[in-house]
C-alpha cells in the first residue's frame, strides 16, 4: 500500500526466517547424528568377527604347539628322517607361525576389551544423560519462570580432567589426544578398533600360511629319504 508522495516498504517476516533457519539446522544435525550412528553400528558389526578369527587362530596355535613339542621331544628319532636341514627349517617356520598366533591373540584381547568397554560405557551414559536431561529441563523451567539465567549443562572439561587424573602422568597426554580425536570424530575409536581387527586377520592368515608351509617342508623332506 502506498500513500501520496510516500513509498511504504514491506517489512520482512523475521520470525518465519528464524524458524526456517532453526528447522534447517535441526534437520542437518539430526541427519549427521543418524549418519554417524549408522556408521558406528557398521563398525561395531565388523568388530564382532574378531571372536571367530580368534577361535580359528586358537585351533592353529594348539595344533602348532603340540606339534613342535612332539618334534623337540623326539628330535633324535625325527632328525634322521628329515634330510637337508628339514628339521631346523620346519621348526623355524612352525615357530614363526606360533609367533603370529600370539600376536593375533594380543590384538584379539584388545578388540574384546574395546567391545566390552564400549557396551558398558554406552549403557551407563545413556541412563545418565537421560536422567540429566530431565533434571536440566526441570531446572530450566523453574529458572525461566523466575526469570533467572542458570546453566545446568555438563562441563566436559571437568569430566575430562577428573578422568585424566586417574592415569599416571605419563599417560595423561595420550588420554588427552584420544579425547581430542573423539571430539573431532565421534567414531574415531571404533575406526581404530577396525584397523586393529584387520591386522588381527592378517596375523591369523600369516599363521595359517606358515603352518601350510611347514607341512610342505616336512612332506618334501620325507620324500627325500
Amino acid at each position: 500500500m502506498a500513500e501520496k508522495g510516500h513509498i511504504v516498504e514491506r517489512i520482512p517476516d523475521t520470525s518465519k526466517t528464524k524458524l526456517d533457519s532453526s528447522l534447517r539446522n535441526w534437520a542437518e544435525i539430526a541427519k549427521e547424528n543418524t549418519n554417524k550412528e549408522i556408521t558406528k553400528a557398521l563398525l561395531l558389526g565388523v568388530l564382532s568377527g574378531s571372536e571367530i578369527i580368534d577361535k580359528f587362530s586358537t585351533w592353529l596355535l594348539v595344533g602348532s604347539g603340540a606339534t613342535i613339542a612332539l618334534m623337540i621331544s623326539n628330535i633324535d628319532k625325527i632328525t634322521p628322517i628329515l634330510k637337508n636341514n628339514g628339521f631346523r627349517l620346519s621348526v623355524l617356520v612352525l615357530t614363526c607361525s606360533i609367533l603370529f598366533g600370539f600376536l593375533e591373540k594380543a590384538l584379539s584381547i584388545y578388540v574384546a576389551i574395546f567391545i566390552a568397554a564400549e557396551k558398558n560405557i554406552q549403557d551407563k551414559l545413556s541412563r545418565l544423560m537421560e536422567q540429566h536431561s530431565k533434571t536440566e529441563g526441570e531446572i530450566s523451567k523453574y529458572a525461566e519462570e523466575a526469570r533467572l539465567k542458570i546453566d545446568a549443562g555438563i562441563d566436559f572439561n571437568i569430566v575430562l580432567n577428573d578422568y585424566k587424573a586417574t592415569f599416571p602422568r605419563i599417560l595423561q597426554g595420550i588420554v588427552q589426544k584420544s579425547y581430542n580425536r573423539g571430539v573431532a570424530d565421534r567414531n574415531n575409536a571404533p575406526k581404530r578398533a577396525v584397523k586393529v581387527i584387520i591386522r588381527q586377520s592378517f596375523y591369523g592368515l600369516f599363521q595359517f600360511i606358515l603352518l601350510i608351509i611347514f607341512i610342505i617342508i616336512v612332506v618334501f623332506s620325507l620324500n627325500a629319504v
